[in-house]
């Protein structure tokens, strides 16, 4: 019998910043000098993030912000998937909220308003056969006034901060568990 080979089950470094302009970029860059799959960029701050048509905006400090660089043999279509997975199953769990992945992001109930708002938003990027895989959480940041009709944080739902250092444990932890399903060779 042949041995099963598993992916890439954990973090192997951590490259943490206080401020940058995308921890996207910011992996680009750590992966064009060698870094090896395995490394989370984690930053307190982002001054580019991405949202779709809303353009660029600051991500400000209280969200948790990461790029994951992964191995080239990533089934990249999935893990996107998977990292959003983790996150909602995260926040169902952990934090008893009710949420839905709707197009790459994660959307929780407000009671509130009585509507979806999305509080996180995950990117998966193939460049050449490298993978990042990036998420925005709107944990205990303000959210920006132009998208406080569709967007919420968890800090405004629970009533109370939610460790950062926590929640991304708990995120990590349950997206090796949906990666390996994903990536596993049959």
């Amino acid at each position: 019998m042949e041995e099963q080979k598993f992916p890439l089950q954990s973090v192997v470094k951590v490259v943490g910043l206080e401020k940058v302009d995308s921890t996207l970029s910011v992996a680009q860059a750590l992966a064009a000098q060698g870094e090896p799959a395995g490394t989370l960029v984690l930053t307190c701050e982002q001054t580019d993030t991405f949202l779709g048509p809303h353009g660029y905006i600051s991500s400000d400090e209280g969200g948790v912000y990461f790029t994951l660089l992964l191995p080239p043999q990533t089934a990249a279509e999935k893990t996107g998937l998977a990292l959003a997975q983790a996150i909602s199953r995260t926040v169902e769990n952990a934090l008893e909220l009710k949420t839905k992945i709707i197009n790459g992001g994660v959307s929780v109930w407000d009671k509130t308003t009585r509507k979806w708002k999305e509080f996180a938003s995950v990117t998966c990027t193939l460049e050449g056969e490298q993978v990042f895989l990036s998420a925005g959480v709107l944990l205990n940041n303000p959210v920006p006034r132009f998208l406080a009709a569709t967007h919420t944080n968890l800090k405004k739902l629970l009533k109370s901060e939610t460790s950062k250092e926590l929640f991304l444990d708990a995120i990590m932890d349950e997206f090796w568990k949906y990666y390996a399903f994903a990536n596993c060779e049959r």
